[in-house]
């Protein structure tokens, strides 16, 4: 009676009351007229019987599908590729599935582990990881993933990410059940270590890259200091007859430094993007800052190096050093293959964007070898007869700085006729020229005459023959007391006033001219002093990084006599 619907026994409990009626009217002699209701009431019981055989049919089938459901869901709940577990809200384990005793080394036909606590399968640093879990589940009713370290019945360790959900049950509002997948992560989690220990690895590369780079930069242009500015100084002092003597000195260490700039930033540029300062900048104002720098080099062979502009401030936003090293790198190239004629260079706008055009009268390039003029260490003509010096990495240094300012190149040529360089830079507008950067862009005209006959300078260099150049150099001009390490620094500056510090980075002994500026800096009752960085650490970077410090200039190794000279007016300018 209990698998009847209700409509069924409202209708079962009609019928038995219309049969009690009949039975009534039989002792009440009314038999004869109540035939009629009994066959109907017969027929109607018969039918009703019927229903009710084939409504047992289908509970027989329906009690049949369930069971094979039932059977279905154990073969796969058995034979999952992942542990299942179910466990009550204190851990218990209530069931588990074949791939779950697999995972814990528990033999097929044994399941000794069932109404086991599942701690003891846990690594003890992850036992309150686990009860945690099983908490939140319940408490949260929603789906919860942890990862856990399980040991197995050999006390072997292995990696297991768990996956749980709480199960419901009819006429109870608490989650006393959690079914959970567990699956065996070792291998990824072995494969995720080995990723963090190979970046490391690469990060480690990376610093000692870096490391390396600046180191390689400082123990080159240290001597390289002496080498260029001894042979500036004989140039000048030398009787004219041996003055060529120094000139040969003097190529030879320039172009020696061109060549380590060139694979020190190629080297630098592979190994990591360097980090970008990008600041509005007048491009007219820096390109005929380096057409004026590289001049006397044209001079040289010769030739004609013009400059136009189309206005006289046209901004966009570049990183200040970048754009330096690609005039110094497109100029200098433009002289070097051009022999007879003229270099024109011009700043304009076109399409909304600053265009920077060098173009020469020189060799050209021929058109076959335009697709690989970009790449490293690739030149036109190569091999023991080649007719330029170079190593092939001006114009792939100058695509990545380019690249990395999110700015277009582009070269057209035609061979013995010459080539036109054009780079251009989104424009900005003039209105963002109040943004322009604090760096120190003023460079003074060598024919301005040099007064610092009253300016005391005070040098601090540990390495001799870089302090004695630079002496000899200064002597003439101003008055530089020359010290090695900061001892001696502290003490003379406690005893005389000076308009400039020239302080080297490096003083050797683990001391550094950072910690000598702050010290320097502290020392009460001294008037303010400008402190120029002097340095082989020579890399894009640096500078930022020392005016960062509190320098207020910077000077990097090796360096001419007119540099230093420029720092030292500069100093005087701005001090004013």
């Amino acid at each position: 009676m209990s698998s009847m619907t209700d409509s069924q026994r409202e209708r079962f409990q009609a019928l038995r009351v219309r049969a009690e009626r009949l039975v009534q009217s039989i002792y009440n002699q009314e038999f004869e007229a109540s035939q009629q209701n009994v066959s109907n009431l017969l027929q109607e019981l018969q039918t009703y019987q019927i229903e009710l055989e084939l409504q047992n049919e289908e509970l027989i089938n329906a009690q049949t599908r369930l069971e094979e459901s039932r059977s279905e869901y154990r073969h796969l709940f058995e034979f999952a590729p992942v542990g299942y577990f179910v466990f009550d809200k204190n851990g218990i384990i209530v069931d588990v599935n074949s791939t779950g005793l697999d995972m814990l080394m528990i033999q097929l036909g044994q399941r000794n582990l069932l109404h086991k606590p599942f701690l003891v399968y846990l690594h003890s640093n992850d036992r309150k990881k686990f009860v945690e879990h099983i908490h939140r589940v319940i408490e949260s009713g929603e789906h919860q993933t942890c990862e856990l370290k399980l040991v197995r019945n050999d006390k072997r360790v292995f990696y297991a990410e768990m996956q749980s959900v709480p199960i419901y049950y009819k006429n109870s509002d608490e989650h006393t059940r959690v079914r959970s997948a567990i699956i065996d992560i070792t291998l990824r989690y072995e494969m995720q270590q080995e990723l963090i220990t190979e970046r490391e690895k690469a990060l480690q590369a990376a610093t000692f890259m870096n490391e390396f780079l600046a180191n390689m930069s400082h123990e080159i242009r240290t001597p390289l200091a002496g080498v260029i500015g001894f042979a500036e100084v004989l140039e000048e002092e030398l009787p004219e007859e041996h003055q060529e003597v120094a000139k040969i000195i003097s190529s030879g260490g320039n172009r020696l430094l061109n060549t380590l700039n060139s694979v020190l930033d190629f080297a630098r540029l592979q190994a990591q993007s360097p980090s970008i300062l990008l600041t509005p900048t007048n491009i007219a104002n820096r390109v005929e800052e380096q057409c004026r720098l590289l001049k006397p080099l044209a001079d040289q062979k010769e030739l004609h190096l013009g400059f136009n502009a189309s206005e006289s401030e046209i901004y966009a936003l570049v990183d200040t050093n970048f754009l330096d090293r690609i005039l110094s790198n497109l100029l200098s190239n433009a002289i070097k293959y051009t022999e007879g004629g003229s270099i024109q260079v011009g700043v304009g706008i076109e399409n909304d964007m600053v265009a920077i055009k060098v173009k020469d009268t020189g060799i050209g390039i021929d058109e076959s070898f335009l697709p690989l003029l970009f790449e490293p260490f690739r030149q036109e003509h190569m091999g023991d007869n080649r007719p330029f010096e170079g190593v092939g990495l001006g114009l792939s240094i100058t695509k990545r700085l380019i690249d990395l300012m999110e700015g277009e190149i582009h070269v057209d040529s035609t061979p013995n006729k010459g080539t036109c360089v054009t780079v251009s830079f989104l424009k900005l507008d003039n209105d963002f020229r109040f943004f322009e950067s604090d760096q120190i862009t003023y460079t003074s005209n060598s024919e301005e005459p040099l007064d610092f006959s009253d300016y005391h300078v005070l040098v601090v260099e540990d390495n001799w023959e870089t302090a004695q150049l630079v002496k000899r150099m200064l002597r003439k001009y101003c008055q530089p007391t020359v010290v090695t390490n900061i001892e001696d620094a502290i003490q003379v500056y406690q005893k005389e006033d000076f308009n400039v510090a020239l302080i080297d980075v490096n003083l050797g002994l683990n001391e550094t001219g950072i910690q000598l500026l702050h010290q320097l800096r502290k020392i009460p009752g001294k008037d303010p002093f400008h402190a120029i960085a002097f340095t082989a650490y020579a890399l894009p970077s640096d500078q930022a990084m020392f005016i960062s410090h509190g320098f207020d200039d910077y000077l990097a190794k090796p360096f001419t006599k007119s540099a230093l000279l420029d720092s030292i007016k500069r100093a005087k300018i701005l001090t004013q």
